[in-house]
């Protein structure tokens, strides 16, 4: 390791552009001329739109124009498609169930938009929004997955009958109901996994621009995946993808809310700029975009395990209902199925599953990709279930898990649910975390709470997650251009909003070529200027590009090696290339980088005759196989039974991540994860009236997050076994900490109230309900 190259600590370079006030965000760039938008928005959750009265609104000052879903039909624009289709298990294809991007005829969730407002300014544009009068017949609202499946539920779709999407079965039921009968112990769980949602620092907005040079369009707005938000939305919009330009600069958190599928503001904006051929921008508001971005989790498990006299975990069996909202879009619909089911075992050795999962459709927000996506879910049952079963058999927690744990020797194994681990050693992560956590001497901690009236609970949660995205399409760009000075420029397929791609990708650049971070800068985030590449999600990225980052480099390499050899009179396999120096073998003779550098591109000393001027160097890197992070986090919580208040008191984690390229960024996004894994298991919920759907969570006065105080200092080390699936080793690190800390904090939480007969609680954990079952238990 280097000072600044791969295994490095060092400070991310974006960060002083970021602290001088030198961001470069959507809300910076202000385009003269451009119109605003403002949507008028359905007040109902489920109804028809029978007149829609924009004349008031037409006649106010600065307003140039209202339009309707018929004014959008009529010029051809498509509404939003899933992008997965696969059959259920009964044999029934998904169904069509897109999004408008202005409703027409029934709007199926509060929120809606029903027309938009285009003005001069953004006060007259959202003055004439609420002078436009829509008409509507209401129809009843189904708003829980229990009302949705009810008998003579409404219809959302009259394609989805029973408002079912999809029933999806997989495994061995037969084998599994085998175990169940032949079980010493069975463990049954009924588990909520609430509904939340990203809400990141900055709300989603956009500019979209005519572009006199192309005749098309530049888009700017905060994008995780530029190039395939460009492909999707171009064929929405019917214009050719080479006069659609996406430029995605800085934005304040993507998590999965941000990614490749359009939004109907996204489509509203680049029609109107087409059609009235001048700027336009939308801004949305808090209330606006908690009310209408996607949302995620929302699930309710029945979970069976079946175990021996031992304790070995011999069959699984699983029913969840999976809430997918009222459209099925991207791949949201297919979350439950892809994500959730194959990590479903967890790090354990299971005999048999029975899997049966149901995607229903309610008056909600569609249901989508959130930091995590389907792990999070998947590692709360097995690490509840784990739990139950210590209590069931009278076999520690900690032992309980290591009996059905994949030993080092196991490795690689094909999982119950057909996934192949390649590596890790997770019983030694799960004992330097309690190590870390001194659950040794928990008990005393717990008698000193005990002895001032509160209770106090020791809670952990192994944890492993599928990343990287590891299917048969999966893969990823880079391109370094070396300048003739010997700077470059390392051009990436991938997007950075908080990640530190410009440290850690460059990082690996400047390791192999020998030069200091600050002569290589990152570009991303535009189109026409970057090579195709599909994005940052599912901790992919530099699992996926960092392999393409080191395939450029060593092109480069390669090709200085041939330019070094001319310049020194040497053959070509006698030139090494090592600390910025070519050298020749046996001699003295050497060039630096930057010598070469200049050589490419000077044109009367180069070998024409064999190699092309220039030093710019592309690389794709294809996936070859999903990674597998995992690890194990310990929380330690003390309660007050007065209030029913949780205080976290210590949070420890220990993560195999692979190869750490920068362990400051690795240990931040961990920090960052895990603050909203205990997001969710103490406060965060979007809450619908379960009578009128109205959105209940639509302000940070009714949706909590965690803030500072309610977080410990988080103690965090890396145990790496390095991955042979790439060229780097590396694994992920962006998710993880949303997987593992939900069942931590809860199986805490339950520790520290068993023993006064709590045994059971949802999340998220409000002081109110720990209170209530508090209250409960000593009734």
């Amino acid at each position: 390791m280097t000072a600044q190259g791969i295994g490095a600590p060092v400070r991310r370079k974006e960060d002083r552009r970021f602290l001088t006030g030198r961001g470069n965000y959507v809300g910076d760039y202000h385009v003269p001329g451009a119109l605003h938008l403002a949507f008028v928005r359905s007040i109902h959750a489920h109804a028809t739109v029978s007149a829609i009265d924009a004349s008031a609104a037409r006649s106010m000052p600065g307003v140039v124009d209202v339009l309707t879903g018929d004014d959008l039909e009529a010029d051809g624009v498509k509404p939003i498609p899933n992008r997965i289709a696969f059959d259920g298990s009964d044999g029934r294809p998904l169904p069509d169930l897109p999004r408008p991007a202005l409703v027409r005829d029934t709007v199926r969730v509060v929120g809606d938009a029903v027309a938009v407002v285009v003005a001069e300014t953004s006060d007259a544009a959202h003055d004439a929004a609420e002078a436009v009068h829509v008409d509507y017949d209401d129809r009843p609202a189904v708003v829980t997955m229990d009302q949705a499946r009810a008998d003579g539920a409404e219809t959302i779709w009259q394609n989805a009958p029973g408002n079912l999407a999809y029933v999806w079965a997989s495994g061995d039921a037969a084998a599994t109901e085998e175990a169940f009968a032949n079980a010493a112990h069975v463990v049954i769980l009924d588990l909520v996994n609430n509904r939340i949602t990203a809400n990141p620092m900055e709300p989603r907005l956009l500019v979209v621009e005519p572009d006199a040079t192309t005749g098309g369009l530049i888009f700017t707005l905060g994008s995780q995946a530029p190039h395939l938000l460009r492909t999707r939305l171009a064929g929405l919009i019917d214009i050719p993808e080479s006069q659609l330009r996406i430029v995605s600069p800085d934005f304040g958190g993507g998590f999965g809310m941000r990614g490749s599928t359009p939004y109907p503001e996204d489509i509203v904006a680049c029609w109107l700029a087409r059609r009235l051929d001048r700027p336009v921008r939308w801004t949305g508001t808090r209330h606006e975009v908690l009310m209408t971005d996607s949302q995620a989790r929302d699930q309710e498990t029945r979970a069976e395990l079946a175990l021996d006299g031992d304790g070995r975990f011999l069959a699984l069996r699983l029913h969840t209902k999976a809430n997918l909202g009222a459209y099925l879009i991207g791949i949201g619909p297919a979350l439950p199925i892809h994500l959730y089911a194959p990590l479903i075992a967890g790090i354990y050795r299971i005999g048999a599953v029975d899997l049966f999962i149901e995607g229903i459709i309610t008056n909600t927000v569609p249901t989508a990709p959130y930091r995590g996506a389907g792990r999070p879910e998947a590692a709360y049952v097995i690490e509840r279930l784990a739990d139950e079963a210590a209590i069931a058999t009278g076999i520690d927690r900690i032992e309980i898990r290591r009996r059905n744990m994949y030993r080092p020797e196991d490795l690689p194994a094909t999982n119950v649910t057909g996934l192949t681990i390649d590596s890790g050693d997770f019983g030694a992560v799960m004992d330097r975390a309690l190590d870390g956590a001194a659950a040794s001497d928990f008990a005393s901690r717990r008698a000193k709470s005990q002895a001032v009236g509160r209770y106090r609970g020791l809670g952990f949660a192994t944890y492993i997650e599928s990343a990287a995205d590891g299917s048969p399409t999966s893969y990823e760009s880079a391109r370094l251009r070396v300048n003739p000075t010997g700077s470059a420029t390392l051009h990436v397929g991938t997007h950075s909003h908080g990640q530190g791609h410009a440290t850690a990708f460059v990082q690996i650049a400047a390791d192999r070529l020998g030069l200091p971070i600050d002569a290589i800068d990152l570009a991303f985030g535009d189109t026409e200027r970057e090579p195709y590449g599909l994005g940052t999600y599912a901790s992919r990225s530099l699992v996926s590009a960092g392999p393409a980052i080191v395939a450029a480099t060593d092109k480069v390499i390669d090709k200085g090696r041939h330019i070094a050899a001319h310049l020194l009179e040497a053959d070509v396999d006698d030139v090494s290339f090592a600390d910025g120096m070519f050298a020749v073998a046996g001699t003295n003779r050497q060039a630096s980088f930057a010598e070469i550098a200049e050589a490419a591109y000077v044109p009367h000393n180069f070998p024409h005759d064999r190699l092309e001027p220039g030093l710019d160097e592309t690389a794709f890197n294809k996936v070859r196989a999903a990674t597998f992070p995992n690890g194990c986090h310990v929380a330690e919580v003390e309660i007050d039974p007065c209030t029913g208040v949780i205080a976290l008191v210590n949070y420890v984690c220990v993560d195999d991540i692979g190869t750490v390229i920068n362990p400051m960024i690795a240990e931040a996004q961990i920090h960052g994860a895990v603050a909203q894994g205990v997001g969710q298991a103490l406060m965060e919920l979007c809450h619908y009236d379960a009578e009128t759907g109205q959105f209940q969570s639509a302000t940070f006065l009714d949706y909590c997050m965690p803030r500072a105080g309610d977080l410990p200092m988080i103690d965090w080390s890396s145990r790496p076994v390095p991955t042979g699936t790439n060229s780097l080793g590396v694994k992920g690190v962006g998710e993880v900490g949303t997987i593992a800390a939900p069942p931590a904090v809860m199986n805490a939480i339950l520790d520290a109230l068993r023993p006064i007969g709590v045994t059971h609680l949802d999340m998220p954990a409000t002081p109110d309900a720990v209170w209530r079952a508090i209250r409960d238990a000593h009734a």
